[in-house]
């Protein structure tokens, strides 16, 4: 309702940002440090479909941003998992719901010391 009532008033959307828990940190919650990389898609695309509804419904605002979250690559040992599956579940986190809806900065912040990525994303 408030979001309704400011494009009223201002007549423009409202930029929003948004963080989403990104797969890993999902995975990590129920598994530990056990390395299942079919799990970790499975989270991946979930991920992905939250993502996409979320920009389908966003009817009285505009997100902007969408953030994956991933405090614990970098610095967490638990992580099993080789490169290439943390870049797969990020890219199929991020594969539908950013890529093919519309210009979306999106940004997966990893809390290594000085480490963020980010990738400009357009249909």
């Amino acid at each position: 309702m408030w979001a309704l009532n400011i494009i009223k008033k201002n007549g423009n959307k409202l930029n929003v940002r948004v963080c989403v828990t990104g797969p890993v940190e999902l995975y990590l919650k129920q598994f530990g440090g056990t390395a299942y990389a079919d799990v970790l898609n499975n989270f991946a695309v979930s991920i992905d479909r939250f993502i996409s509804n979320s920009l389908d419904n966003a009817k009285n605002f505009r997100i902007s941003t969408i953030s994956i979250d991933e405090p614990s690559i970098g610095i967490n040992p638990q992580i099993m998992f080789s490169d290439n599956d943390l870049i797969a579940a990020l890219e199929k986190a991020s594969k539908d719901g950013l890529v093919a809806k519309k210009w979306i900065l999106r940004y997966i912040s990893i809390h290594r010391s000085i480490i963020s990525l980010y990738a400009m994303c357009r249909p």
